[in-house]
């Protein structure tokens, strides 16, 4: 039947910066909440809280974060750990190098739905990096990098990826060339398995 629901979002966020923004530890709440105004809803309340704390660290071209979350919901309520650290800077005047690395633990205690509700963890790791070096006497720029991501829990996995690129400036003329692998392999519980591999190139005028 017919119903009216009405949903309202508070949140906050609290952090402070310590010895010249080197740490910054953070706080932050999130809620939902909703009222059924007339009639009956059908579904689940939609109702849920958001815990978050973490400590940022940024010194130089370094970049770090540990992050613990409590997401409370009556479907699937989770706990999760997240570290990441993250490189962005120059090696010389004409190379730039970007590298990040991230590791995320999620806790289901009461799995995911109600016809799966054994509990079970999915932890990621992921890392991925580009370097451009530039060549002004030919006015050159060259870009490579790539990615890898491994899945650990109700889906088991590896995702892989390869990118290059080239741009040529002459004149009012620009030319860009390029090229990308990606190549994914997933097994679930059922022990289906699926596995993807995709390449593009293009050239750009």
């Amino acid at each position: 039947g017919d119903f009216r629901l009405r949903t309202d979002n508070v949140g906050y966020n609290a952090s402070v910066e310590l010895l010249d923004t080197l740490l910054t530890p953070y706080y932050r709440f999130a809620a939902v909440r909703s009222e059924v105004l007339s009639g009956a809803f059908p579904g689940i309340p939609v109702d849920s809280t958001t815990y978050t704390v973490g400590l940022l660290l940024h010194r130089g071209p370094v970049r770090a974060r540990g992050e613990y979350q409590d997401f409370q919901w009556e479907i699937s309520p989770y706990r999760s750990w997240r570290a990441e650290v993250q490189y962005v800077g120059p090696i010389n005047p004409t190379m730039r190098i970007y590298a990040t690395a991230s590791y995320l633990d999620k806790y289901y205690p009461e799995g995911t739905s109600t016809d799966l509700p054994e509990a079970f963890t999915d932890r990621t790791v992921t890392a991925s990096g580009n370097l451009q070096k530039q060549i002004p006497a030919r006015s050159l720029v060259l870009s490579a990098g790539g990615s890898f991501s491994r899945l650990q829990g109700r889906v088991e996995g590896n995702t892989y990826s390869l990118n290059s690129s080239l741009t040529w400036k002459i004149g009012r003329l620009d030319i860009t060339a390029g090229a990308s692998a990606y190549k994914s392999e997933t097994e679930g519980v059922t022990g289906l398995s699926t596995s993807r591999f995709h390449e593009y190139y293009y050239v750009n005028l």
